[in-house]
């Protein structure tokens, strides 16, 4: 979603660096067009996990967040 945006990759990589995490390669957990759309789907794959980018796109916004606390499901199934 970002890869072919060499000042995206540039900026996400200074500020994950900043805040004392740096990698070069990423892997994906979860990808709502390949895996579905729901929770369940999500959690499945990235349930702890760690530490964790979430990029989002909505038409032409791009948007996400990060965080080194891991994904944990803990609602009824």
């Amino acid at each position: 979603m970002i890869g072919h945006v060499d000042s995206y990759l540039k900026l996400l990589n200074d500020w994950l660096t900043q805040a004392g995490f740096f990698t070069n390669r990423w892997v994906p957990c979860y990808r709502a067009t390949e895996h579905g759309w729901s929770s369940y789907a999500f959690h499945e794959r990235c349930d702890h996990q760690e530490p964790s980018l979430a990029i989002v796109r909505k038409n032409s916004y791009i948007f996400g967040g990060f965080s080194d606390i891991i994904w944990k499901f803990e609602g009824k199934s």
